[in-house]
């Protein structure tokens, strides 16, 4: 009797054991491989950001550069970066200049330095050259057979960098281009650093220097272009006068140098606040030239 009653516990502390583990497999484990999109940065940006169609069928071309780190600055290396054109009215455009290996859609990975590049081909003359009909957003004319050629303004195309994770989690991030008939000079702003950790106390850990270079199309710096800056979205000022926009004028080297001021550490109420930084030239040529710069805050320790 005792011998039997000693199987039967033996069998249920078992079934017992097996019963664990079979729950214990049916648990999820999180991914230690998959980063949240919130502890990314990607950084994209377009060299030269001014491209002239020309009606000689030559192609201008920019190098486009996404660069995708943790917030702290850790390069990721061998992300997948998908790279197509795109516009913010009517989304991906296929037939507005193309990519290296003639391709609407280029896909790479980041090297080892969190860094990838593909080089972009503009449109010529007759790519920017519409038709009514062919005009998104456009109503034509009364008269319907009405197909005469419009130009149509300089426009501004956007070269979109997406990374995709698992599932449905994507970041993206857009660079612009512009897009001109006939234009002598460009146009490029950098923000240094791009990324602020904002602590109590410390005006330095709110500062960003942007740096405003005009050159002409050869590379050749521009000296006495005046230079508007204006801080589009999010908080701060220009430490120089204490308000949102502000003018000066190229020196020998073709810069003009400003700084960003951000809010106290207590009055950002949240990491990873992007603030965005046109600078504009104004030219004598109805065309005109910009570039904007992107400056992240986050509240240090």
């Amino acid at each position: 009797m005792k011998l039997k009653s000693k199987g039967i516990l033996i069998l249920l502390l078992a079934l017992s054991i097996v019963s664990f583990y079979s729950c214990r497999n049916k648990v999820d484990q999180p991914s230690p491989t998959g980063p949240s999109t919130f502890s990314i940065l990607m950084i994209a940006s377009a060299s030269p950001n001014v491209l002239i169609a020309r009606a000689t069928g030559v192609r201008d071309t920019s190098n486009i550069t996404v660069t995708l780190t943790t917030f702290k600055g850790v390069p990721l290396a061998n992300e997948t970066i998908i790279f197509d054109v795109y516009d913010t009215n009517v989304g991906k455009l296929e037939n507005f200049g193309y990519f290296e290996g003639n391709e609407s859609v280029v896909v790479k990975n980041t090297d080892s330095n969190g860094r990838v590049t593909v080089k972009y081909y503009g449109p010529v003359f007759e790519e920017i050259v519409y038709y009514w009909e062919n005009i998104p957003g456009v109503t034509p004319p009364p008269t319907s057979n009405d197909t005469r050629p419009l130009l149509l303004p300089p426009e501004t195309v956007y070269i979109r960098a997406s990374l995709a994770w698992q599932g449905k989690e994507m970041i993206s991030e857009l660079t612009h281009i512009q897009i001109v008939s006939d234009l002598d000079k460009q146009i490029r702003l950098q923000a240094a650093p791009n990324v602020l950790w904002i602590t109590s106390g410390s005006q330095k850990s709110r500062q960003s220097t942007l740096t405003a270079t005009v050159a002409d199309l050869k590379g050749a710096p521009v000296k006495g272009e005046k230079i508007w800056l204006e801080i589009e979205t999010g908080p701060g000022e220009f430490k120089q006068n204490g308000q949102r926009r502000i003018s000066g004028k190229t020196d020998e080297n073709g810069e003009v140098f400003v700084t960003y001021l951000a809010p106290k550490r207590d009055e950002i109420y949240t990491d990873g606040i992007k603030v965005k930084i046109q600078a504009q030239m104004q030219t004598s040529d109805p065309n005109w030239a910009h570039d904007e710069a992107e400056i992240r805050l986050n509240r240090g320790d």
